[in-house]
């Protein structure tokens, strides 16, 4: 990824965790040493993909479990015990929706790519060992780290 979709990426999933979410994000510009991941195995992930003429991209988000808890409970203004599952994959797919939907806003002005309809599952066994290196961005919240995949935007990029 070039310096300036990086920093497109980057003041994106910024601006919007921390406006929308109350959650301040640290992007991270090598892979974190394997002793400070959550060993947690179940991840949420928010899937989304952007569509155009030429080929499809799939943008993947994995939320450690705390802060896809810690989003939820921001975003819908709800206490912990109204929490629930159903929140959590809703929420995710909004943050999901809104992350790819403000890159495409802010680097697609000709709206050459459209974007698809966002899903949230609960993943089973995940591990960041599995996530290509290549387009792979970073940010650490606290003592966990978002993974997000899948950020070659070139073919989109109509500015």
């Amino acid at each position: 990824m070039d310096a300036q979709t990086i920093k497109d990426v980057d003041e994106t999933v910024l601006n919007l965790f921390g406006t929308m979410f109350f959650v301040a994000l640290i992007p991270e510009d090598e892979i974190p040493a394997k002793e400070e991941w959550n060993h947690e195995t179940v991840f949420i992930e928010g899937a989304i993909d952007i569509a155009s003429n030429s080929e499809v991209l799939p943008i993947r988000l994995y939320f450690p479990p705390k802060l896809a808890k810690e989003i939820t409970i921001n975003f819908l203004g709800i206490e912990d015990d109204e929490f629930d599952d159903e929140k959590m994959l809703d929420s995710i797919k909004e943050a999901t929706n809104m992350t790819v939907g403000g890159l495409l806003g802010r680097i697609d002005p000709k709206a050459r790519c459209s974007i698809g309809i966002p899903e949230a599952r609960k993943i089973e066994n995940f591990s960041p060992d599995r996530l290509s290196s290549n387009g792979l961005r970073i940010y650490r919240a606290d003592s966990d780290f978002l993974w997000l995949t899948g950020t070659n935007f070139k073919v989109c990029d109509s500015r």
